[in-house]
């Protein structure tokens, strides 16, 4: 009997060890396919950067623009990049299924630095992305955003000529930078019939920039990070010591580009 309830144990302990290898190999799996997925949304948050650094610069140089230019803009500004990897920032106003160009600014292919030019932009493509961008913001308004907070937007077309806005919270009035909202919608090839839409809506988040300290960024109640999390940490890392997101089962950092995932406790 003693020899039986030894073997028993030992045929136990066997199954505990296989069971817990099996779990350990299939978290290896989950964290592996969770590192892929969030550098696959980096690669769409850099898109992000890049087009938001066009934005910030050209809204400074909005500074010198004359107050008859300013009262020609609306809401429907945006940035895009042409077929030689120059990018624009249009201002200008959409109205009635028409869309009224301020100024236009498009990057030098050598310095890189934007100058206002005279040529018209690309006509299709601006009146799109505007009619999209107006879209959106009455979508934003249907699903109740809360219209204190300072928002950023983003738009461009898509391959299969379908439009994409990403609407997220920005940095404030005070210069808080903040996340936790955001809207991501995508439309038809008219700009106005809403085929998918995305809404994160988490308390608002922010924190102000220190180079000297650390800033984790929590999402624990969702299994991934969104893409406005990953915009925002790879955007701002330089602002702080480091960033980390916080999810429900991760810690993710970014390092050198790329991020590493790092199963936390349950």
């Amino acid at each position: 009997m003693r020899k039986i309830t030894i073997l028993l144990k030992i045929a136990l302990i066997f199954v505990l060890l296989v069971a817990n290898a099996q779990v350990s190999r299939s978290e290896e799996i989950v964290d592996s396919l969770l590192t892929r997925q969030i550098n696959t949304i980096q690669k769409v948050a850099n898109w992000l950067i890049a087009y938001d650094h066009v934005a910030w610069a050209s809204s400074d140089m909005l500074r010198s623009a004359t107050a008859e230019d300013q009262s020609r803009m609306g809401r429907e500004w945006f940035c895009y990049a042409d077929s030689n990897r120059a990018w624009h920032a249009v201002y200008g106003k959409y109205e009635e299924g028409s869309y009224q160009v301020a100024v236009h600014y498009v990057s030098n292919i050598i310095t890189g630095r934007l100058e206002k030019t005279t040529t018209s932009p690309d006509l299709a493509l601006t009146l799109g992305l505007a009619h999209a961008i107006n879209s959106a913001y009455k979508q934003l308004e249907a699903d109740s955003a809360n219209k204190r907070i300072q928002y950023n937007h983003y738009a461009k077309q898509d391959e299969d000529g379908k439009y994409l806005v990403w609407i997220f919270s920005g940095a404030q009035r005070d210069g808080t930078l903040t996340y936790g909202k955001e809207y991501h919608y995508r439309f038809d090839t008219d700009c106005s019939t809403l085929l998918t839409k995305n809404v994160i809506n988490k308390p608002l988040m922010g924190a102000a920039p220190n180079p000297k300290l650390p800033l984790t960024m929590d999402y624990s109640d969702l299994e991934a990070p969104t893409l406005g999390a990953v915009f925002f940490a790879s955007n701002f890392s330089k602002l702080f010591s480091d960033v980390y997101i916080k999810t429900k089962y991760h810690l993710h950092t970014l390092r050198d580009g790329v991020w590493k995932s790092v199963r936390t406790a349950e």
